[in-house]
């Protein structure tokens, strides 16, 4: 569905106020809508001798009046009771042409019509259809038989047929409009989703930063913290390093924290700093020395760009892998990052040699479940 379409959809559903009142009050509409026909009745009935020299006081005068009137005062029904009131006017129109009352068939047309748009599909369609043929036909047989001129034959068809296809037409639009404003809502259904869905990701992917961040950040902290209270009383300088560090992983961390909110608060893009990728990772995997871990890190094949997608993946994975080595793994550990890239994935590889099941059990966390997630969203597979 366009913009155009919708603008479309919109402007054929406006109504003026004299519209809106005559929906909200259906039936005065009705009877203000038959009134001219039934002031057309009275005029034409008024001229014919026997009609207009009848009284209502006369019995057969007043059943007279009644027939012709009849398919006029039938539009007061016609939304109400279309079937109905085609019925009865398809009846009176031929008994108005059996006893020769003087008579137009705009009325009867109007009775077609509205039971072609507002009756029950597709009955009200044929009862429609079927009428106008009846009288059309009724029509050529007193051609026939001399009792009708051929030009009445002309207009009755014309009169049934011009009311038949304008009542096509408006249920076509009718279907049509409806149709399409289904189909707006649909889209905009789809788009409502749609958005609540980037929401989702977004929050996810938001969250597994600050997870990331937050849990290098304190391991780092908790890991030095525990050094610097062993040897406080032994290694002054020790204790210096190990506090120097809690202080800069605390500000790394605090800045990273920083960077990720920032993206909540602005759409700016120059007030961003770039996302950590591969390029990263030489500066990640040499931090970790500081902490006591020997590192490596090795890159093999022909590197290309790649998604930031993928980057960022690479480069937090490798962030809580070593995480998980600084705080599990024990004195003396050494973690290896192996990079390869072929010509149709990029491998990653993390290994230590630390205590593995022997490390003291510990609150699993959402690490490794943010290390799956990230893979699977990538579209890669995950060993642990």
């Amino acid at each position: 569905m366009t913009t155009a379409e919708i603008k479309a959809i919109t402007v054929s559903r406006m109504h003026t106020p004299l519209a809106e009142w005559m929906r909200a009050h259906p039936r005065i509409a009705d009877i203000l809508g038959a009134v001219p026909f039934i002031i057309v009745s009275i005029i034409i009935g008024l001229p014919a001798a026997d009609v207009g020299e009848a009284g209502l006081q006369d019995p057969e005068g007043a059943l007279e009046w009644a027939i012709l009137l009849l398919p006029s005062l039938l539009l007061i029904f016609r939304r109400s009771l279309p079937i109905t009131a085609v019925l009865l006017g398809t009846l009176g129109t031929t008994v108005i042409w059996l006893v020769g009352l003087p008579d137009y068939t705009f009325a009867t047309a109007a009775l077609l019509y509205s039971a072609y748009v507002h009756g029950r599909e597709p009955f009200g369609r044929n009862v429609a259809i079927g009428a106008g043929i009846f009288l059309t036909g009724f029509t050529v047989l007193g051609a026939s038989v001399g009792q009708a001129p051929t030009f009445v034959v002309a207009l009755v068809a014309l009169t049934m047929a011009g009311a038949i296809a304008l009542a096509s037409n408006a249920v076509n639009h009718r279907n049509y409009l409806d149709e399409a404003e289904r189909r707006v809502e649909q889209a905009e259904r789809t788009q409502a989703a749609e958005a609540r869905n980037v929401v989702t990701e977004e929050r996810t992917r938001i969250a597994r930063e600050l997870h990331d961040v937050v849990a290098h950040g304190l391991s780092v902290i908790v890991v030095q913290a525990g050094a610097a209270q062993r040897i406080i009383d032994k290694d002054l300088d020790g204790t210096k390093h190990a506090l120097g560090e809690i202080e800069g992983a605390a500000r790394s961390s605090l800045t990273e924290m920083r960077h990720v909110l920032g993206v909540l608060r602005t759409e700016d893009a120059h007030n961003r700093r770039p996302t950590p990728g591969i390029q990263s990772l030489a500066e990640l995997v040499k931090s970790y020395e500081d902490h006591g871990i020997v590192t490596a890190l090795e890159i093999n094949g022909d590197e290309r760009s790649v998604p930031s997608t993928i980057e960022t993946s690479v480069y937090r994975i490798v962030e809580e892998a070593l995480t998980n080595v600084l705080k599990h793994a024990g004195p003396r550990a050494a973690a290896a990052v192996a990079l390869e890239f072929s010509s149709d994935q990029l491998e990653l590889s993390i290994t230590d040699n630390g205590r593995g099941a022997a490390a003291p059990a510990s609150d699993p966390g959402h690490g490794l479940m943010g290390m799956r997630e990230r893979v699977e969203v990538i579209g890669g597979e995950i060993r642990i």
